[in-house]
């Protein structure tokens, strides 16, 4: 079986990764997603561990997701799987100066939208791993989970500095964006 580590979100770039013939976990994902979450996240990386141990290269598309939804007994429909098969999930981090190839467990982007609606503002983990980033980059936001105000307001600010869309909206393109290196902060 792989090593086991964990390190910071900003560091690994996701939820999860496998690389190395070790499994990373990021250190805000397990101290906020559910135990349904971190299981999920925990077999897509052994998913990946068994392709490796299984084939002589990485197999096309997200095994490890495959793998993750067939041992939890998950449908996975004719067209979820194309789209799985054709994923590319691999991505480079550094560590400890090291560039390491790794494949991540989730996508950068949680698949929802962080929009600010006033009396509708509730925690949300990923919202709170998207202000760790945006904080650890030298922006002046709370790290708290909630995407209020001042989330939306920073949101515009990162958007007008990266020559995004100025919504204040964390779609897909912005939360990306937040995680490339370097971030320009607005000024």
């Amino acid at each position: 079986m792989p090593k086991v580590e964990t390190l910071p979100a900003s560091e690994l770039k996701a939820n999860g990764a496998f690389g190395e013939d070790t499994i990373y976990l990021s250190e805000e994902f397990l101290s906020n997603a559910s135990s349904e979450k971190v299981s999920g996240a925990l077999l897509e990386e052994i998913g990946h561990y068994v392709d490796q141990e299984l084939n002589s290269g990485d197999s096309p598309g997200d095994e490890g997701e495959i793998f993750q939804q067939l041992v939890q007994d998950e449908a996975i429909s004719e067209g979820e799987l194309v789209e799985l098969k054709a994923e590319d999930d691999s991505e480079t981090i550094a560590l400890d100066g090291e560039k390491i190839d790794v494949e991540l467990a989730t996508p950068l982007f949680p698949g929802e939208l962080f929009i600010y609606e006033p009396g509708n503002v509730t925690y949300d983990p990923d919202v709170e791993l998207w202000q760790q980033r945006m904080y650890e980059q030298g922006w002046d936001i709370a790290v708290d989970g909630y995407y209020g105000s001042e989330s939306e307001s920073i949101t515009r600010q990162f958007q007008q500095a990266n020559d995004l869309a100025v919504d204040g909206i964390v779609g897909p393109q912005t939360w990306e964006a937040s995680f490339d290196d370097p971030i320009p902060r607005y000024v």
